[in-house]
């Protein structure tokens, strides 16, 4: 029924096989007394997933599904993955809580066949754990049921009353369209959706069977950024925080403290050690001159109109790899192992001290104040093409960052410092000036050793230049 899902056992056997098969069986109440269903256990998403997160229940308890329906946002420790049914049916129990991470194969929920009805009394005392099943004492072929866990009891007009409400807060959770149905996206386009609040309601997806992807959702808020905000201005209040992010308490020992990592620590940190292990990085560096870019930050700041916010010099520097893309354009690009994609917009991940990476979209086609109000607002955590790490705050003056994939280069800026360097004036051996140093890890598979030069060279000449910013 479900794709790459652990469907652990098909209760009511006959008796008379019942007995030999009971080690391996997740219930340990007499089958018989359970309606016919399929125990759904933590799928395997990728070749290097143990265990996973459900960041979000799609169907509540009793709720339908069609072949193609996603039940559950699986975080994995690469990315958030849809985990889509391949047949009808109906959603049961759910034994995770969403954030709560579970190893692949443990049960995560039980699916009845179409068109059957959901009653949580019919499962009262079901325990799904097959490594926990062992054969009854007595001639019984049946396992004897052990202490039940906290589950589902007949169901009381209280009971029933919480129910009802808990099921439709779940439902509430659910984006849902202007004529009532269900979204369908990708995850990456839920994701943009909700750092942005933006309605996934709202939005035509032009993916297959009407699915939003997240250029439809990038596309909807170019065309209407009063859109932003929708989920917040529908529901009445902001979404939470994602439960991946959450951590418990650091635990002091002896000589050492102990700090827990969260599911989102873990999933970066998989992600660089993948990427250190499997790109080919290479490093090019190269000291710029910053003195005409700092002059007309200050051009610029002077002549802005009473409370607009100034531009920063890192905001002139995003919009210099961007004009470095255009001479260079094979930088912007991903290794997709039978193509390389080249993208036509420049979307710069500007990495900062706290982990967090807001993207600047389309740095290419937008101009120096719009770039320093996308920095300062913080709106969009997505993935771009490019990213830029700027340690100068530190005092560093140089660094080798690792590529962020699927990107093919990040840009790492040192500190800006006075140095004494030749002077290029007639009679003048010597001068002061504003410099920094600048280095571009590659991806040797996309960007080769000249490709990645030029570039940096293209780089160092807009710095240098800044007034072909405006050309």
């Amino acid at each position: 029924m479900l794709s790459r899902a652990v469907a652990l056992t098909r209760h009511r056997f006959p008796p008379s096989i019942s007995s030999s098969i009971s080690g391996f069986l997740s219930s340990t109440r007499s089958f018989s007394s359970f309606p016919d269903h399929t125990v759904v256990g933590m799928p395997s998403l990728s070749p290097t997933m143990t265990s996973g997160v459900v960041s979000q229940w799609n169907f509540a308890p009793g709720d339908s599904f069609i072949a193609g329906d996603s039940l559950a946002e699986v975080q994995t420790d690469k990315a958030s993955i849809d985990f889509e049914s391949t047949d009808d049916g109906v959603m049961g129990l759910q034994f995770v809580e969403e954030g709560v991470e579970v190893q692949c194969g443990e049960p995560i929920c039980i699916t009845l066949e179409e068109g059957e009805e959901f009653n949580a009394g019919d499962f009262e005392g079901y325990v799904a754990d097959a490594s926990k099943a062992t054969p009854a004492p007595n001639a019984s072929p049946l396992p004897d049921p052990p202490a039940p866990p906290a589950a589902p009891t007949p169901a009381t007009p209280q009971e029933q009353s919480q129910q009802s409400q808990a099921q439709a807060q779940h439902q509430q959770r659910q984006q849902v369209s202007s004529s009532g149905e269900r979204v369908i996206a990708s995850p990456l386009a839920k994701t943009i959706a909700r750092e942005n609040e933006v309605n996934l309601g709202l939005i035509h997806g032009l993916g297959p069977g009407g699915r939003i992807l997240a250029e439809d959702v990038r596309e909807f808020i170019a065309q209407d950024p009063t859109a932003v905000g929708s989920v917040h201005n529908v529901q009445g209040h902001s979404p939470p925080p994602s439960p991946t992010s959450v951590v418990g308490p650091p635990t002091i020992g002896e000589n050492s403290t102990d700090f827990p990592t969260s599911f989102d620590d873990r999933q970066v940190a998989a992600n660089l050690l993948d990427s250190k292990r499997n790109v080919p990085h290479y490093y090019l560096t190269v000291d710029v001159s910053v003195d005409a870019l700092i002059s007309m930050r200050e051009t610029l700041n002077a002549n802005a109109s009473d409370g607009e916010a100034g531009v920063s010099v890192n905001d002139l520097i995003i919009k210099a790899a961007g004009k470095a893309m255009e001479a260079v354009p094979s930088v912007n690009s991903s290794w997709l192992e039978s193509v390389v994609r080249q993208y036509d917009n420049v979307d710069i991940n500007v990495v900062s001290s706290n982990g967090h990476s807001p993207c600047i979209r389309d740095v290419n086609n937008i101009g120096v104040s719009e770039i320093s109000r996308m920095a300062s607002s913080k709106a969009d955590f997505g993935t771009g093409t490019f990213s830029i790490v700027n340690l100068g705050s530190y005092g560093i003056k140089s660094a080798a960052c690792i590529i962020r994939r699927p990107q093919s280069a990040i840009l790492s800026l040192g500190a800006i410092e006075e140095r004494i360097v030749p002077s290029e004036q007639e009679g003048v051996l010597y001068k002061k000036s504003d410099m920094l140093t600048a280095t571009l890890s590659c991806d040797h598979r996309t960007i080769d050793g000249a490709i990645g030069a030029q570039w940096l060279q293209a780089f160092k000449h807009v710095v240098e230049k800044p007034v072909t910013l405006l050309l």
